[in-house]
């Protein structure tokens, strides 16, 4: 797979600690909902052992005219120097990779995330159309706070404005006083909480994506609960 490059065209903060790039799509670029890309920056301007290359999923949906990266700002030197980047500077990057796509089989659909794995499932949401959309479709979000939830406001939109059914799960974790007025879900994403709302594990298949403890505690929860290693597909989201 050949290299190829494009250029940063805006960069803004949607979520606390949580920054978005937008890149200008090479001309004939495609990629399926979920898949990612690898990117590499031509220097470093702070020291980061792991070197000047991460692979990020692509949050853009394929009908969008940009591609865009999203990610949370561990203070890596390679997170440090992307933050910096001026408005134009080229990069270089391969792809696109991966097989964490939605299937035309699939009917009923259930996506588990959990922080900065929101990430592909955005790609998928506003690539589905009434007519590609699964009978039934759930998104399960887990973060800390409601501050540090990324593309919540879309979610919700979604869930009130498509012409499929889309139902969207938020859980905030924090059982401290995060600054929130928040009445809504407040449990981990465990056996109890899927249970309360996915009548049927049998009939769905689950997409999950996240930091890899809690996708690992998942994928063991629901082939535990009997669900065959086909209907569970999942990505790990590391902190680099």
């Amino acid at each position: 797979m050949e290299a190829q490059e494009f250029r940063l065209v805006e960069r803004r903060q949607i979520a606390e600690g949580t920054l978005e790039f937008h890149f200008e799509k090479p001309k004939g670029f495609t990629f399926k909902a979920g898949q990612h890309i690898n990117i590499k920056l031509s220097e470093l301007a702070h020291e980061d052992g792991k070197g000047p290359r991460r692979t990020f999923t692509l949050a853009s949906s394929p009908g969008e005219s940009e591609l865009m990266i999203c990610t949370r700002m561990t203070g890596s030197g390679f997170k440090k120097t992307l933050a910096q980047l001026d408005i134009g500077s080229s990069l270089e990057f391969i792809g696109p990779m991966g097989e964490f796509t939605l299937r035309a089989e699939d009917t009923n659909v259930v996506m588990i995330a959990g922080g900065i794995g929101i990430t592909p499932f955005r790609s998928m949401l506003l690539d589905l159309s009434a007519e590609r959309a699964p009978s039934s479709l759930s998104l399960f979000y887990s973060n800390r706070i409601l501050e540090s939830a990324a593309y919540h406001d879309l979610f919700v939109q979604l869930q009130h404005s498509r012409g499929w059914p889309f139902n969207y799960v938020p859980t905030l974790t924090d059982t401290g006083d995060s600054g929130t007025d928040w009445s809504g879900e407040r449990r981990k994403i465990d056996l109890e909480f899927l249970r309360h709302y996915t009548a049927d594990f049998s009939s769905n298949r689950f997409y999950l994506c996240g930091p890899p403890g809690m996708v690992k505690a998942l994928t063991d929860t629901l082939s535990g609960a009997g669900l065959d290693a086909g209907d569970i597909r999942s990505e790990s989201f590391w902190g680099y």
